[in-house]
């Protein structure tokens, strides 16, 4: 069969163009990819950066509190009220990451007369009648003994 002029240079031209705008798509393609990729390699370095500060301000709270107790020590102070004094100011300014703030000794490593001594604070949160209640307590001695309500006032504490 037999192709006149005008229809193999149509043919040729088509093929041509549609090698070209299927080429020039392979590339946009890729390019917006690659960009998409970029972003969102940004963003996630953003949020990990955030995230690290925030590890970052946590760990210091910790170091401190254990500076601290380490300067306690030092000062020959053994009133277990002290440490707990301490580790609830720390607790109060702790950082909003944390959820907790406390420490432990070895056994009679700070306090002489204890084998255990664990201060530790915590929050929970607990949902009642669409209000959020708050609930602070302390752990000692690797056990729960004493419970308290943080009520308005942080320093206020109401013993249940």
């Amino acid at each position: 069969m037999k192709q006149s002029l005008g229809t193999t240079l149509f043919l040729y031209v088509l093929a041509g163009a549609l090698t070209g705008l299927g080429g020039m798509t392979f590339l946009f393609y890729q390019i917006l990819e690659k960009q998409a990729k970029n972003d969102i390699k940004k963003h996630l370095n953003t949020e990990v950066l955030l995230i690290e500060e925030q590890l970052a301000e946590a760990e210091r709270t910790g170091i401190n509190l254990a500076i601290s107790v380490k300067n306690f020590k030092v000062q020959g102070i053994t009133d277990p009220k002290a440490y707990e004094a301490l580790v609830f100011d720390t607790y109060l300014q702790r950082p909003k990451l944390s959820m907790a703030v406390g420490f432990g000794q070895t056994p009679y490593g700070i306090l002489g007369d204890r084998q255990w001594y664990w201060p530790y604070f915590y929050q929970t949160k607990k949902l009642q009648n669409k209000s959020v209640n708050f609930s602070l307590h302390l752990t000692k001695t690797l056990g729960l003994l004493n419970c308290f309500k943080l009520t308005t006032t942080p320093r206020r504490i109401i013993t249940r």
